[in-house]
């Protein structure tokens, strides 16, 4: 709405031609410039900008800095610009740092016109504008602060409102932000106590929290800070407000208001249960990887491998989970038949939708001498016969065939996978050794007559490749 641009003219200033600063101006259309294009908003600070001249070459002409706002927010302080230099391709033709003087520039009185529309008894206080050269920003600073302060102060004798409204912490979901308010006593009246709202809407305009505070007495001028803290809860986009209770004569400055994103929190989270393999040149090997988001939301995840043995195989580069989802990947590896022996580094990067990172580190021993992972299961009894409603139990022996100690994984699966539990699902066992877990085999209420075969099966987390499995079957009788 309000903003500034740069103007030339090449007939004295009887006309004026709006030029473009190179990449142009951040706004096409600028309400207070009759829709021209400009500057506008908050720079941050100092921005440096440069014209191209070359279609005026040789003309005499004229430059002007436009300066336009409309009349619903008043209580900005302007445009400032410095060190202004006109150069060509021998150097520069004209340069004025503004601090050495203003022989350059016409600072004459501008004429304004003004249109008010109003109905009932006002009192009417215009003041002239002016164009101020400055050497610093706290002269900057004191000069707007006390031009403002005299004209609000002139147009109301009861005005108090909100100044300052600021976020002061990060806006992440499940955590406290912090913000700050800034109410001040605009009119010429000292003011008794008031109160002052802060809530927070969600986009629908449903109020999610508030909270009241008094504020003063304050003598006119003087202004109170107000910290507030408000607990948030899952993502979404929420409007801050601030707001003077009190009845006053101007209620345009009773309330500021400041539109966030509650930012979801993500948490990547990869891993594996065994982060080192064994093989030869030429072998394949599988590393099972489980990618988990463990975050209030859906996220995407971008992976890449680096690492020393990242050529010898490829992975899926992106991910969507849902939250609390989980998904496994089998990483399967090609060791080339010419790669020496040694260790060979392998890390996985996960990378979610605002860059929070989590790496899982492997390495692969290429070597002639492999560990070599073996397992074999035996299930007691095999044929079991019962009526449906029945527990009965059985129980699994598993021997470590393998040359190390090794952890194994226990499942079951076919038409009555869903019957089995077992006394612990996961075993670990030194090599050449075993062990034997319970199971429970529950046959539902409505089970049909007949045979059903469930498998159980006996997976090392070493090797998945080292699998055993057998059969019992289940007959269910009248």
């Amino acid at each position: 709405y309000d903003g500034g641009n740069v103007q030339i003219s090449t007939n004295d200033g009887e006309s004026w031609e709006v030029i473009a600063p190179s990449g142009g101006y951040p706004a096409d259309s600028v309400t207070g410039l009759d829709g021209e294009p400009g500057y506008y908003g908050d720079s941050g600070g100092w921005v440096q900008a440069t014209f191209d001249l070359g279609n005026f070459s040789g003309e005499d002409v004229r430059f002007r800095f436009r300066f336009g706002a409309d009349s619903v927010v008043d209580n900005y302080e302007g445009w400032y610009f410095d060190d202004v230099e006109l150069t060509d391709t021998g150097g520069s033709l004209l340069s004025d740092d503004l601090e050495s003087g203003m022989n350059n520039w016409n600072d004459a009185p501008q004429i304004f016109n003004m249109s008010l529309h109003f109905e009932g008894d006002y009192r009417i206080i215009v003041s002239p504008f002016t164009f101020a050269f400055v050497n610093g920003s706290d002269d900057r600073d004191d000069m707007v602060g006390r031009a403002l302060d005299w004209l609000r102060a002139a147009s109301a004798a009861d005005d108090v409102g909100v100044k300052f409204l600021e976020i002061e912490s990060a806006t992440n979901e499940n955590s406290t932000i912090e913000f700050s308010s800034i109410i001040k006593n605009y009119g010429s009246e000292d003011q008794a106590a008031f109160d002052v709202e802060a809530r927070v809407i969600d986009s629908d305009g449903n109020e999610l929290w508030s909270e009241t505070r008094v504020v003063g007495p304050l003598q006119s001028g003087d202004e109170e800070t107000l910290d507030w803290e408000w607990n948030s809860e899952n993502p979404m986009e929420v409007t801050i407000i601030v707001e003077t209770l009190k009845e006053d004569e101007n209620h345009r400055n009773n309330e500021k208001d400041e539109n966030i994103e509650v930012v979801m929190i993500c948490i990547p989270d990869i891993l594996t249960f065994n982060d080192h393999k064994e093989g030869e040149p030429g072998d394949d090997i599988m590393f099972d990887l489980i990618i988990n988001n463990e975050a209030s939301g859906t996220d995407v995840f971008d992976i890449e491998m680096t690492g020393s043995a990242s050529s010898w195989g490829q992975i899926a580069n992106q991910m969507e989970l849902k939250s609390n989802e989980s998904r496994d990947l089998e990483l399967a590896l090609k060791i080339d038949d010419d790669t020496e022996y040694g260790d060979y580094d392998l890390t996985i990067i996960v990378t979610a939708s605002d860059g929070t990172v989590d790496e899982l580190e492997l390495l692969v021993t290429v070597t002639d001498n492999p560990v070599n992972y073996e397992v074999e299961i035996e299930l007691d009894p095999t044929n079991i016969e019962s009526i449906a409603g029945e527990d009965v139990e059985f129980t699994v022996t598993i021997y470590n065939n393998g040359d190390e100690q090794d952890t194994f994984d226990l499942a079951s699966s076919g038409d009555g996978e869903t019957w089995v539990t077992f006394d612990e699902d996961e075993v670990t066992i030194g090599a050449d050794g075993e062990a034997t877990v319970s199971g429970l085999i529950s046959i539902p209420t409505d089970a049909e007559d007949g045979n059903t075969y469930i498998d159980i099966s006996a997976t090392s987390r070493n090797d998945q490749s080292a699998y055993d499995e057998k059969t019992i079957k289940v007959i269910v009788e009248e």
